[in-house]
């Protein structure tokens, strides 16, 4: 098949979901914003004509109050974009001649993708653009619902999130749970290094406590960070280490120096796709405090197929995948107490870490399995475009 996607091609979600179909000897394309290339696939490049980083504050002040503050920088710079994006999408689809396209996050690849009027049309939120924007603002649940009308089908990982589309006005028949799953080949126990676990600060008899949601407030970092005086006065032997960025970087930076915890605390920015997986499988538990999550957030899933208890937030799908003291612990969101004396239970416990984590791993292979979820996609696909032959 010839698959054109339309969709961020800098995120690693994207470039893990394009690879398989790229492996499978299908033609692909990715028409993106981004301008990271990606072998064996064909990137049509969006102009820009505002960057990310040029802002007007009176407009952003206008934003926050239709959007939100959140996805306020997001949406000033897509809604001064999209006339731009909307023709070139357009162009360039009709020069792919595309068997299917297939537009990740809702609104905004996948409004590029339903006003250009191209069928078969594969539609995937993320999460956000389903479960958040429509309620922060009016002009975001109109646009999601415009989208998701046009949409021929429809899919997503968490119930929540097909409940939150059926609520917008999504057709129940076009919806398909497919999980974006995980690769147990590249995440796994055996990833395991002496190495990296000296490069986290891991030495002797500390306990890694690794968090890799994005430093933005959706992903409630903060909550961790102020549990760590909790746990370090119980447990001295724990080590926090942050993976990622955003626009909370510098203040929880500021907020582990105020409470006076730096020196439990490592900061790191950025991971190679190569080192990832033995980072994770290197630390000893996973926190997940994200305030919203669609079913099971695939760093809880590479955390659990790399062997790691994890402690996650009620978000989503959580209480399908965590059961509490069977394979981790389902946490409150704003209880830095709470959280510190669940992982204190397993900085204490290795017996019970290692068992947790046993299990997580059989449950990933069970039900998460990469290459099983990306060929229900590939039957998705094949059965749109013979429909429209």
């Amino acid at each position: 098949m010839n698959i054109c996607f339309i969709a961020n091609a800098n995120s690693v979600h994207t470039r893990r979901w394009v690879k398989f179909f790229i492996d499978r000897g299908h033609n692909v394309s990715i028409i993106t914003h981004s301008f990271k290339e990606m072998e064996g696939a064909k990137i049509y490049h969006l102009a820009s004509l505002v960057k990310e980083d040029i802002q007007n504050p009176f407009l952003i002040k206008i934003f926050k109050f239709i959007f939100g503050p959140v996805h306020a920088s997001k949406f000033f710079t897509f809604s001064l974009n999209f006339p731009l994006g909307l023709i070139q999408t357009s162009f360039y689809i009709k020069k792919i001649k595309p068997d299917v396209i297939h537009a990740h996050f809702v609104t905004n690849h996948g409004f590029y993708a339903a006003v250009s009027r191209f069928h078969p049309f594969v539609l995937t939120p993320w999460g956000t653009d389903v479960l958040v924007i429509p309620k922060k603002s009016s002009m975001g649940k109109r646009l999601t619902r415009f989208v998701l009308k046009k949409a021929d089908m429809i899919t997503t990982d968490g119930d929540n999130t097909v409940q939150a589309m059926l609520d917008l006005g999504a057709e129940k028949d076009k919806i398909r749970k497919i999980y974006f799953g995980i690769d147990t080949k590249k995440f796994s126990p055996d990833k395991r290094s002496p190495e990296v676990r000296k490069k986290m600060g891991l030495n002797g008899p500390s306990v890694g406590i690794i968090s890799f949601r994005a430093l933005d407030p959706l992903y409630n970092v903060e909550l961790l960070i102020r549990s760590a005086p909790f746990v370090i006065k119980q447990c001295p032997e724990a080590r926090f280490i942050i993976v990622g960025k955003g626009s909370q970087g510098v203040y929880l930076k500021e907020l582990a120096e105020s409470l006076k915890v730096p020196e439990y605390m490592s900061f790191i920015t950025f991971l190679s796709d190569e080192d990832f997986p033995q980072y994770i499988a290197s630390a000893d538990i996973y926190v997940s405090t994200a305030l919203s999550d669609s079913g099971l957030a695939a760093s809880t899933g590479e955390a659990m197929a790399s062997g790691l208890p994890v402690l996650i937030t009620e978000t989503g799908a959580s209480k399908d995948w965590v059961d509490d003291d069977r394979n981790g612990y389902i946490i409150p969101k704003h209880d830095p107490e709470f959280l510190a004396d669940k992982i204190c239970s397993l900085v204490k416990d290795k017996t019970k870490r290692e068992a947790f984590g046993k299990a997580n791993c059989l449950l990933i292979r069970e039900r998460q399995d990469y290459y099983v979820e990306m060929g229900k996609m590939e039957e998705i696909y094949q059965q749109l475009v013979d429909k429209c032959i």
